[in-house]
């Protein structure tokens, strides 16, 4: 059944003149203060206006903090709150969880975390943080350049739109991934472009996603 979903949306995929499939103009910040940052901010925000902001803002402010014992620094020198320029608990309690984990792991940079998340052992250290899931986990993999997708809503949305109906993440994340395969392009490329497909506002249904810039 994984195939034949996966073959449907894939027939749907090149349907669509309007979806360009075209990669990233980047696939990593280099820079774990960045990384982080949007990792923990991206969940329920607008990117464009909220998260991409703020990730330029700790990159311009803090270009030292390219690993995590830098920017673990600057978390204490500066507190989370400033540093994100964000006041809701939730999302600083979990920036310092996973630079802490990784501090205490001696993950320093963006190539250490890409190593050191496909050790399933890892990736279960990491999802057991509270508010870190499959989907987040998954982002960050594409910010150190896994090649993976991200299974949000928009990309759910997608996948319905071509008439296959499920809902378990990943069963849906399967199905994206064969259908990369199928259509011969990188997963990460598959994921941007659903992304921009859904933010050019076709149709009134559409609205402007939250996804990343680069």
């Amino acid at each position: 059944m994984s195939t034949q979903n996966a073959n449907k949306l894939a027939e749907f995929i090149s349907s669509l003149p309007e979806l360009k499939c075209q990669p990233r103009d980047r696939s990593t910040y280099g820079h774990m203060g960045a990384t982080l940052t949007d990792a923990v901010l991206q969940c329920g925000l607008n990117y464009r206006t909220v998260v991409y902001p703020r990730v330029r803002s700790v990159i311009e402010r803090f270009p030292h903090a390219t690993c995590t014992g830098a920017f673990w620094a600057v978390l204490e020198n500066h507190t989370p709150a400033n540093v994100l320029n964000w006041s809701h608990p939730e999302k600083l309690r979990r920036l310092l969880e996973i630079a802490s984990l990784l501090l205490h792991k001696q993950v320093q940079t963006e190539v250490d975390l890409g190593r050191w998340l496909i050790v399933v052992e890892n990736a279960e250290l990491l999802l057991s943080i509270k508010g870190v899931g499959p989907k987040t986990l998954d982002y960050i993999k594409l910010l150190t350049g896994i090649p993976t997708v991200a299974i949000d809503r928009h990309v759910r949305k997608f996948v319905a739109m071509a008439g296959v109906q499920t809902d378990d993440y990943e069963e849906i994340k399967c199905i994206v991934l064969e259908s990369a395969e199928i259509l011969n392009i990188a997963p990460s490329t598959l994921d941007h472009s659903i992304w921009h497909y859904l933010s050019q506002d076709i149709n009134q249904d559409r609205r402007p996603c939250q996804r990343p810039l680069f």
